[in-house]
């Protein structure tokens, strides 16, 4: 009895970081109820666990592996491998020579003062979700752009700038997403159906829920990128409810849409909730553009974090 406690604990420490790990490198469906807890979470339960009733030597190597698991799937770490991009973080004074700029807020439930948040940004391109009533979109659209018609204006969301065109969507579509042709390219402002709350992972139902939850958000991801063209300058964000690395992106691979926060993220990138932000629910992809700096800021009036990104103009963005 006394030899099992001895093993006991680090036996559990390693099966809980090889099944996690599983999960979090295939991202299947089935296992969505492991992958919406943040990944963060895991590591320091998992390395306490192992330093329980065991060898200082064997414990280091499975700290080793639990570290070994952050640096893969810690989405917060990634800013880590390019520190030198705060010399270009985005500010409310301007933007960079030779730059136009993309602002992306969830309106926590068609709050107008959110949405009047993002004009201190100064924004080229703006996504809003959960949106005010069409009447202030067009009115902040005309505080932005000089014209109330610089707006695509859906049931959910919008998307706002100068010489826009509107995409024409199917009736569902436009509860959760506008498309939109303007200067820069194609740009689709999202709201993908939330994720749920479960953690009671001794249930059947828990996992089932999570499943089925998971597969509505690619039924819509996947209907979105329908009406997407795979070729030209395309940009693609929003709230995607779904937490960084999430197998629903997934459905984005046929339009070759790279999420920016891997490659440009300054700082700490989670955006809900706006006062203990644990998730990145909140994203940027895209194609044909060069990102320069992605940063989500704390806002006033929303529940969310706003996302703003800085991108290298291009001499033919279409």
């Amino acid at each position: 009895m006394k030899r099992l406690r001895f093993w006991l604990f680090p036996v559990l420490s390693g099966i809980c970081l090889g099944f996690i790990t599983f999960c979090y490198a295939t991202r299947w469906d089935t296992l969505a109820a492991v992958t919406v807890v943040p990944a963060w979470c895991w590591p320091l339960p998992g390395a306490l666990l192992a330093g329980v009733r065991w060898k200082p030597r064997r414990v280091r190597t499975l700290w080793a592996l639990w570290g070994l698991f952050a640096l893969l799937f810690v989405d917060e770490l990634r800013p880590l491998t390019h520190p030198l991009r705060w010399l270009s973080s985005p500010t409310t004074t301007g933007k960079a020579a030779g730059t136009w700029r993309v602002v992306s807020l969830n309106c926590a439930g068609g709050d107008p003062k959110a949405a009047e948040e993002v004009r201190a940004w100064k924004p080229d391109v703006v996504l809003l979700q959960e949106i005010p009533n069409p009447e202030s979109v067009r009115a902040l659209a005309e505080k932005l752009y000089g014209s109330r018609d610089a707006c695509a204006v859906g049931f959910d969301t919008a998307v706002l700038a100068r010489n826009l065109t509107a995409v024409p969507l199917p009736h569902d579509l436009q509860r959760y997403a506008v498309v939109a042709k303007t200067p820069h390219g194609t740009v689709a402002s999202v709201r993908l159906s939330p994720s749920i709350l479960r953690v009671d992972f001794w249930s059947p139902e828990c996992w089932k829920a999570h499943t089925e939850n998971r597969q509505t958000r690619r039924a819509e991801l996947r209907a979105v990128v329908a009406q997407l063209s795979r070729d030209g300058a395309l940009l693609v964000g929003g709230d995607l409810n779904a937490p960084a690395g999430d197998g629903v992106f997934s459905e984005l691979n046929p339009l070759r849409l790279q999420d920016v926060w891997p490659v440009a993220g300054l700082g700490w990138g989670n955006t809900i909730a706006n006062d203990l932000p644990i998730h990145r629910i909140d994203q940027l992809w895209l194609r044909g553009h060069n990102p320069q700096a992605l940063i989500a800021v704390k806002t006033q009036n929303s529940d969310h974090r706003m996302l703003i990104c800085d991108l290298l103009s291009q001499s033919s963005p279409r």
